[in-house]
């Protein structure tokens, strides 16, 4: 299922407007941004190339890191 989603929906996903000027402006403003998620590999290279926030993320966790995804508390 998740390669069918990969091939056919990723490339059509967008990103919220505004999104990269929140994390700048949180940061700004002292905030520190922790991202937990679930995905890994292309997808996650892929959301990421789109919300352009790296520089933004001081540490980050992702399905790589993890044996279990969302909700799993240990996430």
């Amino acid at each position: 299922m998740q390669r069918f989603y990969e091939t056919k929906y990723l490339h059509c996903v967008n990103a919220f407007g505004g999104v990269r000027e929140m994390f700048e402006t949180l940061t700004r403003r002292g905030g520190k941004v922790a991202l937990a998620t679930d995905c890994k590999g292309p997808e996650l290279k892929h959301y990421l190339s789109l919300l352009n926030i790296d520089e933004f993320i001081e540490v980050m966790a992702c399905g790589d890191d993890v044996e279990h995804g969302k909700p799993d508390p240990a996430l």
